[in-house]
């Protein structure tokens, strides 16, 4: 149902989880890759919602310029490595 596709998709959406998802996969990133990470991080950030905190967000943000820079440079198999393991959790439960 929509309302079940929609809870779903907020489990990888939402910026607690992103940021939850950047923590565990921050340890085994490149140098370019943290670079990337750390530039949206850092960018200003002056409208945070109301469900997450200013540290989530920021690390979300991170999270979204993280992958935003391995599609720019076309590394899917990277993307889906990174992704994997950031969500596992998340993957794992899903009823598919």
């Amino acid at each position: 149902s929509a309302k079940n596709l929609n809870s779903t998709a907020l489990r990888f959406v939402k910026a607690e989880a992103q940021a939850d998802a950047i923590m565990k996969i921050l340890p085994i990133l490149s140098d370019e890759e943290n670079a990337a990470y750390r530039r949206g991080r850092n960018i200003g950030h002056t409208n945070v919602p109301k469900s997450a905190t200013v540290g989530q967000y920021r690390l979300a943000t991170g999270f979204e310029a993280l992958f935003g820079y391995l599609h720019l440079t076309n590394q899917k198999e990277r993307i889906n490595e990174l992704f994997s393991l950031a969500y596992e959790d998340v993957i794992n439960s899903l009823e598919i």
